[in-house]
């Protein structure tokens, strides 16, 4: 069994927002969405003997793409909205959504190079499947944190950024890569997610 990712597709409904809302809402959110992706069944193979021996990565990895819907929330007044108001506001929750899995999915894609790497020890390959990790880990937040602020869309609000946001996530979906990468199987990878913002000039 190969290495997968799951639930890079995945579309919200309001119905996946099962968590209470919070006590205190400084901000004014109307929702609040907690996407989230791991890494599971990391391991390795060697090949070569004695001093010839080399390490890589096993082609075991499994990056799962969630969604917390007991920590995601909804306002009650958000029922009262017209559909338009609705809809727009879904979107934007899916952007949140989508921001994390781009990064889990360019994430799978640099772990699996390191199927073709030739490493010194198993420890080597361990080490450098968790600064992928990390590195990718570190950016979730600061990303949606960002997406939401007040110079980007302001949780929704600002309609003309969240037409941009949403260009951004697309273009993450469909634009083949420069030069042109593909996987084993010849399916050619996206354009990273990191390189459309800052070809946006949004540094991350």
């Amino acid at each position: 069994m190969g290495s997968k990712m799951t639930g890079l597709f995945r579309k919200l409904t309001w119905q996946d927002f099962k968590g209470p809302q919070p006590s205190s809402n400084p901000t004014n959110m109307w929702a609040e969405a907690r996407p989230e992706f791991s890494v599971a069944g990391a391991s390795t193979q060697s090949s070569g003997k004695g001093s010839s021996t080399s390490w890589q990565l096993a082609d075991t990895i499994t990056v799962a793409i969630t969604f917390d819907s007991s920590k995601s929330w909804v306002l009650p007044s958000v029922k009262g909205m017209d559909q338009a108001a609705k809809d727009a506001l879904l979107i934007h929750e899916q952007g949140h959504y989508d921001l994390v899995a781009l990064l889990a999915r360019d994430m799978f894609i640099e772990l699996m190079q390191l199927k073709v790497a030739r490493l010194s020890s198993s420890s080597v390959v361990a080490q450098e499947v968790q600064a992928i990790h990390s590195r990718y880990g570190n950016i979730a937040q600061p990303l949606q944190d960002l997406y939401d602020s007040k110079t980007q869309t302001d949780h929704g609000r600002d309609k003309a950024k969240q037409t941009s946001w949403n260009g951004y996530i697309n273009t993450a979906f469909t634009q083949h890569r420069v030069p042109a990468m593909s996987a084993p199987d010849g399916t050619a990878y996206k354009v990273e997610l990191l390189s459309v913002l800052r070809q946006n000039g949004i540094p991350i």
